[in-house]
């Protein structure tokens, strides 16, 4: 059983990026949703709230590059340029971090339609996983540090499905060959590579994965397919979160091994 993608998601809700190898810490991969877009009362956005947020591609080497890829257009914002202090929720948590430059706010507001700030989440700022153990840390993501999800369950999905569709709507961050439909949900510790990880529960999905990424066009699949099966009270279960044990990098290609 190998890993045959890795994703990373820079900015929460955004366009994310397809990645050949990413070092793991508390937070789980290093660069992902780290950045997240607020509203005028320092609420999270995301694609629930706005389907075009699809159309806007950040990438990070040095800095942070945003991209429209709706009008061909960018605006690069460096680190340092986060420098005020705000606290922002998301999820009903309150989180300090750092706010970004207005040129950046400015840029952002005009292609989301509504007045809206960039904030970041640095080293000095920890926001606790809320399910997890003492010391157990999450960025931006929704609820726990990483997603992983099974190869064998999205051909289940597809079979069932008028159209088939991709890994990316599920927007994990280490997707796994697997043989056997939600063989994952069985699995209470993993390693990848040289790191490990706890497997902590399944991940609940919403309407956000009925947004095509590509195009940022929803609809009412796979959501309406997957509760036909994959319902469980009021949730609709696929993939799931993890929390590093360790640290380290890992790998596309990286083997993955059941200790638990």
């Amino acid at each position: 059983m190998t890993v045959t993608d890795l994703f990373e998601y820079p900015v929460k809700g955004l366009h994310g990026n397809k990645i050949c190898c990413a070092s793991v810490n508390k937070r789980g991969l290093k660069m992902d949703r780290r950045w997240m877009i607020v509203d005028s009362e320092n609420s999270f956005l995301s694609q629930r709230q706005i389907p075009a947020l699809t159309q806007l591609l950040p990438s990070f080497q040095d800095s942070l590059t945003l991209k429209d890829l709706s009008a061909e257009t960018s605006i690069d914002v460096n680190l340092i340029e986060f420098n005020s202090t705000e606290e922002v929720e998301v999820w009903g948590q309150v989180v300090t971090a750092k706010k970004g430059p207005e040129v950046a706010n400015r840029w952002l507001t005009e292609r989301v339609g509504q007045p809206v700030k960039l904030v970041f989440m640095d080293e000095e700022n920890n926001r606790p996983v809320r399910q997890g153990s003492e010391g157990d840390i999450v960025s931006f993501a929704d609820g726990y540090p990483l997603l992983l999800t099974g190869s064998a369950s999205l051909e289940d999905l597809n079979s069932r499905l008028e159209s088939p569709i991709g890994i990316d709507r599920f927007r994990t961050n280490i997707h796994v060959h697997t043989t056997r439909p939600f063989e994952e949900e069985d699995w209470r510790r993993i390693k990848i590579g040289d790191v490990i990880f706890k497997v902590v529960k399944k991940c609940a999905r919403c309407q956000v994965i009925n947004i095509d990424q590509v195009t940022g066009k929803p609809s009412k699949e796979p959501l309406r397919t997957l509760a036909t099966y994959r319902k469980e009270g009021n949730k609709v279960n696929f993939g799931m979160n993890l929390i590093p044990e360790t640290l380290g990098l890992i790998h596309e290609g990286d083997s993955v091994e059941i200790l638990a």
